[in-house]
């Protein structure tokens, strides 16, 4: 066994140098991968990705960031954008249903009511502002038709003894009306008829009776029963001078929307100054139906015409 062994491993003087000349290329290899110089660019490459990765990472934290948000800015958009229709109205006595008729979602609506429903309450318009549902744009658009009912019932208000509320039908002028004689009008309490006078005031005077159902708690019977005690003179009504008026003047009529405004202001730029009040018909967005209503609130000056 032992001279197998060193048969083995004994060689001739050619495969000695062969060996040697092997294990010397060996080492030389191993020398060389041992400490041979780092590739720079290489390196560089990898710590860009590397880099390129954190970059990545932040984008989407930030992208899923601001969606995140974003819900919460796009349903406060829709709010904003919602159209509403509006009245006077007491939020202290509004349901969830006619807060939605009105274009509040049916959230807000909830949100309202369940705290009028565990005793809170509305003192001034401004309150509105208390509540987390409704943004700064919203109750600015809700806020002028805010009518706050006094802390009277209106069976128990003793009205005035006037005779002339034993006539069957008063001729009282809707624009001339002031709180004392709306009341002798059967059916219309102290809430009401300020509710009628604010309204009037943001109308700038009533142009036809109808216009009482647009008021908060009229509805199409109460105003039957109402109706034929008016009379309308529209010598009062407060007109604006659609030459001069800004889009801020225009926007606060309850008839006229922010659009609308603009487009009369717009249009007026661009044509120069209005002729005749049926110029807004020109107007985009003005359809026939809407210059029924707004026309009688527009005058001209005298130089406008000529």
């Amino acid at each position: 066994m032992k001279e197998s062994l060193q048969e083995l491993f004994n060689f001739n003087k050619n495969e000695r140098r062969g060996v040697f000349l092997l294990s010397a290329i060996l080492v030389i290899i191993l020398i060389y991968n041992t400490f041979k110089p780092i590739n720079n660019s290489a390196s560089s490459d990898f710590t860009e990705f590397k880099k390129n990765v954190e970059r990545y990472k932040l984008i989407e934290d930030s992208i899923n960031s601001l969606n995140k948000h974003s819900k919460i800015f796009t349903s406060s958009y829709k709010k904003q954008g919602r159209k509403f229709k509006l009245h006077s109205f007491d939020p202290n006595h509004t349901s969830k249903k006619e807060w939605m008729l009105m274009g509040l979602s049916k959230k807000q609506a909830a949100s309202i009511v369940k705290y009028t429903s565990k005793g809170g309450r509305f003192h001034s318009p401004e309150d509105l502002r208390r509540m987390y549902c409704l943004s700064s744009i919203e109750c600015n658009k809700i806020i002028p038709y805010v009518l706050i009912q006094e802390d009277i019932e209106e069976d128990n208000y003793e009205v005035p003894e006037y005779e002339d509320r034993i006539i069957e039908y008063l001729s009282i002028d809707l624009n001339l009306a002031t709180k004392d004689k709306l009341i002798l009008v059967s059916g219309i309490g102290p809430s009401i008829a300020k509710g009628i006078l604010k309204y009037r005031d943001i109308l700038g005077g009533y142009v036809k009776l109808e216009q009482l159902k647009e008021v908060y708690h009229i509805d199409s019977a109460k105003y039957e029963n109402i109706k034929n005690n008016f009379t309308i003179s529209t010598d009062s009504i407060c007109k604006i001078n659609i030459n001069t008026a800004d889009y801020y003047v225009l926007k606060r009529h309850p008839y006229i929307s922010k659009q609308n405004a603009y487009e009369i202001v717009q249009y007026r730029n661009q044509k120069g100054k209005y002729k005749n009040i049926e110029d807004i018909l020109k107007v985009k967005g003005v359809t026939d139906s809407l210059y029924q209503k707004i026309y009688l609130y527009f005058a001209l000056s005298e130089t406008d015409t000529q």
